[in-house]
């Protein structure tokens, strides 16, 4: 399943085509994945996935961004971040 975060300011016109990578589908893929895309509000420090864990959906985020985050014995540091330029999930696919 993919999920396209969501933001309070959206209007039902513009939902997919913030997130760059489903702007660019052509019409006939975007006609069909359009039906297995959900809007997710996420909320500050929303884990997404955990290490060894089932990936069970692609987030393709609309706004802000989401962090990838490798915690250590020392801490944890930030690895990468995706914007609405990309989406998160890679192992899914």
């Amino acid at each position: 399943m993919a999920v396209r975060n969501f933001s309070v300011t959206e209007t039902v016109e513009d939902k997919p085509s913030r997130n760059r990578i489903l702007a660019a589908l052509p019409p006939a893929e975007d006609g069909r994945i359009s039906g297995d895309l959900e809007p997710f509000a996420l909320a500050t420090h929303t884990v997404l996935y955990e290490a060894d864990t089932p990936i069970t959906h692609v987030y393709f985020p609309t706004s802000g961004c989401v962090s990838m985050v490798n915690v250590m014995e020392e801490g944890a540091v930030e690895v990468g971040t995706i914007g609405f330029e990309g989406f998160a999930g890679l192992p899914l696919l």
